[in-house]
């Protein structure tokens, strides 16, 4: 978070030294910004592809796939009421990297959704099953075993050995400590 702060930072100065004025990320915006008169600055919201080179912290503790891909590729936004409340496997066309983590979407729709806000739609505990990290432990999901806690997208394994949502169903507010304590051992940075 601090690097995007120092991007912006450093960015929004060097906006004023850009021939004619900046733009707009978007038209109505431009048509807005063109009205201004000569020599002002429209200043607008950084476009997303200036953070796409950002990293993520933690990224080799997440439980992703080849090509990074989260969640075995199901859409994330489709496990939310807004996106039908119900797992739903991802296009690969309607693929959007977030902070090097892939994901895909069911619909253009979702991963508009995604793209206003990736915080509220992207797996807690890295996308590892909640019930095995409140025992600090990283167990691979079934991305059809999952709950909504909190506004909060948790997955959980379900195989051979049962479906952990229901022992976390139990008692969520006493494994949800549990686990936000196991995912911060696993992403404590070692001394």
């Amino acid at each position: 978070m601090k690097a995007l702060a120092l991007q912006a930072a450093l960015l929004f100065p060097l906006l004023a030294f850009l021939p004619g004025r900046a733009r707009a990320a978007s038209p109505e915006a431009n048509q807005q910004s063109a009205a201004l008169p000569a020599g002002d600055v429209a200043w607008t919201p950084l476009p997303q592809f200036l953070f796409q080179g950002e990293k993520r912290e933690h990224l080799a503790h997440f439980n992703l796939g080849k090509n990074s891909l989260a969640i075995q590729g199901y859409d994330p936004v489709a496990y939310f009421k807004e996106g039908g409340g119900k797992p739903q496997a991802g296009k690969q066309e309607l693929s959007y990297t977030h902070l090097q983590v892939s994901y895909r979407f069911a619909t253009q729709a979702h991963l508009d959704l995604f793209k206003k806000n990736p915080a509220k739609y992207e797996p807690l505990y890295g996308g590892w099953c909640a019930y095995a990290m409140a025992d600090n432990d990283k167990t691979d999901i079934n991305p059809k075993s999952f709950l909504i806690q909190d506004g909060k997208l948790l997955l959980f394994y379900d195989g051979f050995w049962g479906d952990t949502r229901k022992l976390w169903s139990k008692d969520p507010k006493g494994y949800s400590p549990k686990a936000a304590a196991g995912w911060k051992k696993f992403t404590a940075k070692k001394k």
